[in-house]
């Protein structure tokens, strides 16, 4: 296994642990709601889930837009869908151009 691997593995190690403590207990709720709230968003992003392969002197984590696909992965994976279409609207999408 390469370093990138490695990494990347715990990486998505770390983001599972996220998704499952901070997301799973609450996202039928907020499907329900249609919203996902403002903290859970600055949460994600204090954890270095949101544009991650934006550079850093622009707020990113700057690192390969592989760890990008693994958050979209976990989330996607874990069935959070319009979790993981918000994440890529935001930090693919939006953010490069802001």
């Amino acid at each position: 296994m390469t370093e990138l691997n490695t990494e990347l593995e715990q990486f998505r190690d770390m983001v599972k642990r996220f998704l499952d403590k901070e997301i799973k207990p609450h996202y039928e709720q907020w499907e329900k709601d249609g919203i996902i709230p403002r903290d859970v968003w600055y949460s994600m992003g204090a954890n270095g889930l949101l544009c991650v392969d934006q550079p850093e002197e622009y707020g990113g984590v700057g690192v390969s837009y592989l760890y990008s696909m693994v958050v979209l992965e976990e989330a996607s994976r874990a069935n959070f869908a319009s979790l993981a279409t918000g994440l890529s609207v935001h930090s693919d999408i939006a953010a490069p151009y802001v």
